[in-house]
């Protein structure tokens, strides 16, 4: 779990899921003890705390809690699948590119989280209800209140299969 807001009361509640829907499952700390890691990466903007004079709304995840630098060395170590909870457009370029899979929340719960990437009720599904941009420099040099879903291509993510991260991608089963 890495992010920047409740993440000792959130990592308590994905353990307690993994403990209550994975029951075979075991937690490690260290990264190579691990067959496999789930990171669930919260990053947030706190808008009332954060949206006033000299305050960047970054939209890349080291600037809203997580620690980039982590995720990329478990990635690393370990078959890894990166969870991003999408309260707003981050950039994944640091993110995702060694991760064997990605999936994208929007506040689930833990338990419905786990649950679905068990297969239960269908598995993973869903549609990205927005644009994730490629770089901080292309939402620079986007204009103003327009979004992602209208600037094209060349404003989107593309993992390194070749996945373009724009308005409507993702999985229908």
């Amino acid at each position: 779990m890495t992010g920047r807001t409740k993440i000792d009361q959130v990592q308590g509640q994905l353990e307690g899921a993994i403990a209550a829907v994975w029951p075979t499952a075991d937690i490690v700390s260290a990264p190579e003890d691990a067959d496999f890691a789930l990171i669930w990466a919260r990053p947030e903007i706190a808008l009332f705390e954060d949206d006033r004079e000299g305050v960047s709304l970054s939209l890349d995840p080291r600037d809203n809690g997580v620690d980039v630098d982590r995720v990329q060395e478990i990635e690393k170590t370990v078959p890894t699948l990166l969870v991003v909870n999408a309260t707003n457009p981050w950039l994944l370029a640091e993110l995702e590119p060694e991760a064997q899979a990605v999936a994208v929340t929007f506040e689930i719960k833990p338990e419905h989280l786990l649950r679905s990437l068990s297969g239960e009720d269908g598995g993973p599904a869903g549609r990205l209800p927005m644009t994730l941009p490629v770089s901080a420099q292309a939402i620079a040099d986007s204009p103003r209140d327009v979004p992602g879903k209208f600037l094209g291509d060349e404003y989107a993510y593309r993992d390194r299969d070749g996945n373009l991260y724009s308005y409507g991608f993702g999985l229908t089963l």
